[in-house]
């Protein structure tokens, strides 16, 4: 086999892919996650909120809103 048959790469692209940041959140599994019965976005964030020992509405502010702005 020749050289001039073989591809001919440019570069490589060797930077480091950027990681994000862990949650500081507890990851709890939905109740009846994979069924029909799945419980409400509301009633995950209350589960959560009463896990880490907060309000709902402590939680969304300080921990999910900053997350979009």
């Amino acid at each position: 086999m020749s050289v001039e048959s073989l591809a001919n790469y440019e570069s490589w692209d060797l930077k480091m892919n950027q990681l994000p940041k862990r949650s500081h959140l507890y990851s709890l599994q939905p109740i009846g996650f994979a069924t029909p019965t799945v419980e409400s976005f509301t009633s995950y964030l209350q589960r959560l909120a009463a896990a880490h020992g907060v309000s709902m509405a402590s939680l969304i502010r300080y921990k999910i809103t900053p997350l979009f702005i």
